[in-house]
């Protein structure tokens, strides 16, 4: 059983006027955790002369990365939308968490350095560039769900059948970890998805156990 005190020490809130470790990205000063409508941030002590601001943990006042200058924070966004394309949206072809292995050993970085909201410019577009080379090495949505759809009419149609079409569906959904009553809708499924109900085509045909 969880040691309870061990919990809620590990999730203490920072008390406001915390100092922030790293610097003023626009102006040098100390940055410091204060608190708004919209939640806690570190905001520089020279403000309204320096409007610079950094974003903080809900639950515990830690800084979300490193501070910024506008230009790094514009960047880091745009390199964000990449990566996160890689698990999540139309384009998802892995699980988040090996996403972030991926980007920590593409980027050669240990574990803590490797968050984007760490990154110069530099690293940001080198994010950007490997994901856009990566996408278009191994595909778009698009090109996966004709694939998909071929190898899953494989399973009832042509000259050699495994099974119905409705029990071809039932395995495909049992697959991708939906219930009965759900759809199977190839123009909604994601690279993931793809990669989920090819490999189970290929175990209900030859036997395999691959991995794409």
């Amino acid at each position: 059983m969880p040691n309870m005190h061990t919990i809620e020490t590990s999730m203490t809130m920072k008390p406001l006027g915390s100092i922030l470790e790293h610097e003023c990205p626009d102006c040098g000063s100390v940055m410091v955790l204060k608190t708004s409508k919209y939640g806690i941030f570190y905001g520089c002590v020279r403000y309204p002369s320096c409007e610079a601001a950094h974003g903080a943990h809900r639950e515990t006042g830690e800084p979300l990365g490193v501070p910024a200058a506008k230009k790094t924070k514009e960047w880091r966004i745009r390199a964000h939308n990449a990566f996160d394309g890689l698990w999540k949206g139309d384009s998802r072809c892995m699980p988040r968490r090996k996403a972030y292995r991926w980007l920590q050993t593409a980027m050669n970085l240990d574990h803590e350095d490797a968050h984007i909201g760490r990154f110069d410019i530099d690293q940001c577009q080198i994010v950007i560039d490997m994901v856009s080379y990566w996408t278009k090495k191994n595909g778009s949505p698009d090109d996966w769900r004709n694939v998909t759809k071929d190898n899953f009419d494989s399973l009832w149609s042509g000259s050699v059948k495994v099974m119905s079409r409705k029990k071809a569906i039932t395995a495909m959904k049992h697959a991708l970890g939906r219930v009965k009553k759900d759809s199977f809708d190839f123009e909604r499924l994601d690279i993931l998805d793809c990669k989920k109900v090819i490999l189970r085509v290929a175990e209900l045909r030859y036997g395999t156990d691959s991995e794409l």
